[in-house]
């Protein structure tokens, strides 16, 4: 009879993506009659773990996702003041072209 190292499969199990002790038990080609008597408690951990961990990944989630807005807010300000530069010079060039008086022409 194999023996195993049951605080190493715990450890395993519960930090691993595994949906069952059983699948846990299949993929490390363990009996599960073996497996059954000491994962006592096992996915009830995991479970614990699991639900413990999820806040942490939505405030990642949510981080990523105010980066990501502005960024893209960022690089609009930034076209858009490119683009106001742009206008401000063509029409006060256009102004000087056509000899337009300041006064009548109002760049915001």
């Amino acid at each position: 009879m194999a023996t195993y190292d049951w605080t190493a499969l715990r450890t395993e199990y519960i930090t691993g993506e595994f949906k069952s002790v059983r699948a846990f038990a299949k993929k490390k080609r363990i009996p599960y009659d073996s497996i059954k008597t000491k994962s006592k408690g096992w996915t009830e951990e995991k479970h614990r773990k699991d639900t413990a961990k999820t806040p942490q990944i939505i405030a990642r989630v949510t981080e990523e996702q105010i980066e990501k807005e502005i960024s893209r807010a960022t690089a609009e300000l930034n076209a858009s003041d490119n683009i106001m530069q742009k206008l401000t010079v063509s029409v006060t060039q256009f102004c000087t072209v056509y000899r337009f008086p300041d006064e009548r022409l109002q760049i915001v």
